[in-house]
């Protein structure tokens, strides 16, 4: 990865990090039930703006959408961890 590549990738992180702020607290509070529901509309709503691609594409961003999912869980697990540790 290049500097500049870098420097965009911290950006972006920096950016989803902004969103997942302002989500949190209109999740908070809510049954799993609830929150998955709304999670998996919003990530609907995300691929039907695909909807001129084909079919394979947008299983392909799903498919990278569930692998980001699945890497981020642990990293999480350990944020929560040390949130409790400092409460």
């Amino acid at each position: 990865m290049t500097e500049e590549e870098s420097r965009e990738m911290v950006k972006m992180i920096k950016e989803s990090q902004e969103i997942v702020k302002l989500c949190c607290p209109h999740l908070a509070g809510h049954l799993p039930e609830v929150q998955s529901a709304a999670l998996a509309d919003l990530t609907a709503i995300w691929l039907s703006g695909y909807y001129k691609a084909d079919e394979a594409l947008r299983d392909e961003l799903f498919d990278q959408f569930i692998k980001c999912v699945h890497d981020l869980i642990p990293v999480n697990i350990e944020i929560r961890k040390k949130q409790e540790e400092n409460h």
